[in-house]
């Protein structure tokens, strides 16, 4: 989607290796990429998909984001380029403690004046609204010009694009907040959707790891991949034994959101099988 996103505003979407070999997170290829276009261009929209990221799983540690951050005020301070973070929490709610997985918040309370962080929420996925396209777009900065700017501006681009969200679901989600009682239940509710996908998840890590399955690193999200350059062969063969996951470009996505406890054990041995038996793990 981002892609497709950039491409409609006239902009140009680049990427860099989000992994290392050590399938830690790839500080030497992102600042290569950040650099590469900080020389050619005044303004830089980052974007990271994180907690829980779509389709790996996986969530960059607080040890990383120090680094990312420091890298970027360092980057500000010549002078020549604005950043713009954009982090796509659609999958926060997912992905761990309700409190600990919003910690990372606090790291871009007081950033450089140069340095803009938009959080984008999805309150689709966490008010258990799949389905009804709702959200919200955070500004985050330490400048209150810059603060009131972003308002004024997303105001008036929002009303350009969309017009309104969803007012049922804006509603809905205002009332539960507004009642303790209503959000007592759907937290519990919400809870327990967020165990059962890591439950599956635990199932299907556990048993990869048993059989040597590779798999990306996964912290928490609806969905798991096994890096492949060959996940359309492996697809089409897993189709025989009627099993279906979703090939992508350098790998292949499973849907611990969407797999019940019982189809997913065994799902990693049936994946590992037919990788083993095409020659490639």
């Amino acid at each position: 989607a981002y892609k497709v996103i950039c491409s409609d505003i006239g902009r140009t979407l680049v990427t860099y290796s989000l992994f290392d070999e050590q399938n830690n997170f790839n500080h030497e290829a992102f600042k290569n990429r950040v650099n590469e276009l900080a020389a050619r261009q005044t303004n830089v929209v980052i974007l990271f998909n994180t907690p829980g990221n779509n389709p790996t799983g996986y969530s960059i540690e607080d040890k990383d984001w120090d680094s990312i951050l420091n890298f970027l005020k360092e980057l500000v301070a010549i002078g020549r380029n604005n950043v713009i973070i954009g982090i796509d929490v659609a999958y926060l709610d997912f992905s761990g403690d309700r409190e600990e997985v919003r910690g990372f918040f606090s790291k871009f309370g007081h950033l450089p004046k140069a340095i803009l962080t938009c959080v984008c929420y999805s309150l689709s996925k966490g008010f258990t609204m799949y389905g009804q396209r709702v959200g919200a777009m955070i500004g985050i900065s330490d400048d209150e010009e810059i603060a009131d700017e972003f308002l004024e501006i997303n105001k008036n681009t929002s009303r350009a694009t969309w017009s309104n969200i969803c007012r049922p679901a804006m509603r809905t989600m205002a009332n539960i907040v507004a009642d303790p009682v209503k959000f007592k239940a759907y937290e519990e509710e919400r809870n327990s959707y967020y165990q059962l996908i890591r439950d599956r998840a635990d199932i299907f890590k556990q048993e990869a790891a048993q059989v040597g399955l590779p798999m990306l690193p996964y912290r928490g999200g609806f969905f798991i991949t096994i890096p492949t350059d060959s996940a359309n062969a492996i697809c089409e063969e897993l189709k025989k034994e009627h099993v279906y996951v979703i090939a992508l470009a350098k790998g292949i996505r499973v849907a611990a959101c969407g797999i019940p406890k019982f189809q997913m054990t065994g799902l990693a041995t049936k994946i590992y099988n037919v990788m083993k038996r095409l020659g490639k793990l």
